[in-house]
């Protein structure tokens, strides 16, 4: 049987969503309603190291804080729902020439890209 894994974006606050095989054609089978979700055909047996690349269905919200959750499933057997850590999504600033941004932090990180406009 072919190996498929299946991930899905929810906001941090959410609580860890289930997944039914009978409900792969919505949200990728999870439950609730993701902000994005996504599946890998082709996936190696579990237990092993990979990095897939996906194509998602939907969109995450520049500034906001999400978790990740993803299931392994061969056809007929499948794995826990696993759930990564809360991660933030980076805020895009667009800034007018010529402007200089300071961004201080104690406590967080952050990255900005500055396109500037003539």
């Amino acid at each position: 049987m072919a190996n498929t894994l299946y991930f899905a974006a929810y906001p941090s606050a959410a609580s860890t969503p289930t997944w039914a095989r009978g409900d792969i054609g919505t949200n990728a089978g999870f439950s609730g309603t993701p902000t994005m979700y996504g599946t890998k055909a082709d996936a190696p047996a579990t237990g092993t190291d990979y990095e897939p690349t996906i194509t998602w269905t939907g969109s995450l919200t520049p500034g906001t804080p999400y978790k990740l959750v993803a299931l392994w499933d061969d056809g007929a057997n499948s794995s826990a729902v696993f759930v990564g850590e809360v991660f933030d999504t980076y805020h895009l600033i667009h800034l007018s020439s010529p402007t200089t941004a300071e961004i201080g932090a104690t406590t967080a990180r952050g990255r900005v890209t500055a396109t500037e406009y003539a």
